[in-house]
């Protein structure tokens, strides 16, 4: 199964808050790592695109894994971002954004972009900074059906 990795990797926290901290950073380093080996990644950079689905609390904000993956992605991954988008946040969220920049960094605070509401809403958004719904998962209203259990088999039977 191929991933669009060309330039968006999805990170689906509601599936991923089953693990631990240290899972995820390395989940998300794994994925990182596969998506430098496209070379396009390497000059265009890569679209973090988050959505924890329809209202998620707080307890699925982790400003330590944020802080952590945002040291790990400055300082240690050759990875470019030219965006981070974090879908369907209430709107009470936002306050929090502050913090996640300061997390982030300057200039990943930069490419931050937070969209509230709906999905349709978010699919807007995304389809005006030239992202086709062709390109995103089916649950929030995108073409792209994602199986992320038979892409890892696929790249461990590679030998990645």
């Amino acid at each position: 199964m191929f991933m669009p990795f060309f330039r968006i990797t999805y990170a689906h926290y509601a599936y991923a808050m089953r693990r631990n901290p240290l899972t995820q950073i390395r989940a998300l380093m794994y994925i990182e790592e596969a998506a430098l080996e496209d070379e396009s990644v390497q000059r265009k950079g890569v679209i973090f695109i988050n959505y924890n689905g329809n209202n998620p609390t707080f307890g699925q904000f982790d400003r330590h894994l944020i802080g952590q993956w945002a040291s790990s992605t400055k300082g240690c991954m050759p990875i470019r971002v030219s965006a981070i988008y974090i879908l369907q946040i209430p709107t009470l969220f936002v306050v929090l954004l502050n913090l996640l920049k300061y997390l982030l960094g300057a200039r990943l605070a930069k490419r931050l972009l937070i969209i509230p509401g709906s999905n349709e809403k978010c699919l807007t958004r995304l389809e005006k900074r030239g992202i086709a719904k062709e390109l995103l998962p089916i649950e929030i209203g995108g073409k792209l059906m994602l199986d992320q259990e038979e892409w890892v088999r696929e790249r461990m039977q590679a030998g990645k």
